[in-house]
């Protein structure tokens, strides 16, 4: 999977590239529920932000009339992620696509963008700390904004290429009542019911 020209590639951590099937999941969600207004939890390199971007850029003309906003969350401790964020920000603009990045790690920031943010969401993507606490407290701070219909996505669940035990253990904690679930190899995703 290519970046943009100008993004870096070099941050040594796992990213979707590495997972055709996640890939085309993300890319069919996207295409399929046509969010407008967009959480990411963990942008690293950017490479799932770079897919979920060029997917409504494809679609802009024809199916989006307004614009559409996406709030990333990351600690931005590799030293790659902003100057990525800032060539992808300014490449997606000329679509109608606004990148937001709220540095810092996501058990701060979240909350408090929540609550000077009266937003609602129709996509969310966690895929930031791994850790148990962590993906609980993500999933928390954010599917309360979650409208009907909407869409929360978690990588790296069930994976059998990169296993990580405490998102496994995470999402089989939470309790999904009141949403439809599905996963492949190395993705979980759920749909807010009515």
């Amino acid at each position: 999977m290519e970046l943009l020209k100008g993004m870096r590639n070099d941050c040594e951590e796992g990213n979707i590239s590495w997972f055709p099937e996640r890939q085309k999941t993300l890319k069919d969600i996207i295409a399929e529920r046509k969010p407008k207004n967009l959480i990411q939890i963990g942008f690293n390199m950017g490479h799932s932000a770079f897919l979920i971007c060029d997917t409504i850029a494809s679609l802009k003309n024809e199916t989006y009339d307004e614009p559409v906003s996406i709030h990333i969350f990351d600690i931005c401790e590799h030293e790659c992620t902003i100057p990525n964020f800032k060539i992808l920000a300014d490449e997606v603009r000329k679509y109608g696509i606004y990148l937001n990045l709220i540095p810092g790690p996501s058990s701060e920031t979240i909350s408090k963008f929540m609550m000077s943010n009266d937003l609602l969401f129709d996509f969310i993507e966690v895929d930031g700390c791994h850790t148990f606490n962590c993906l609980i407290e993500d999933v928390m701070n954010t599917v309360p904004r979650l409208k009907v219909g909407g869409i929360v996505y978690i990588d790296d669940y069930k994976s059998t290429k990169a296993p990580i035990p405490d998102v496994d253990k995470g999402i089989e904690t939470i309790n999904w009542e009141g949403y439809k679930t599905w996963y492949i190899d190395g993705a979980f995703w759920a749909e807010k019911q009515e």
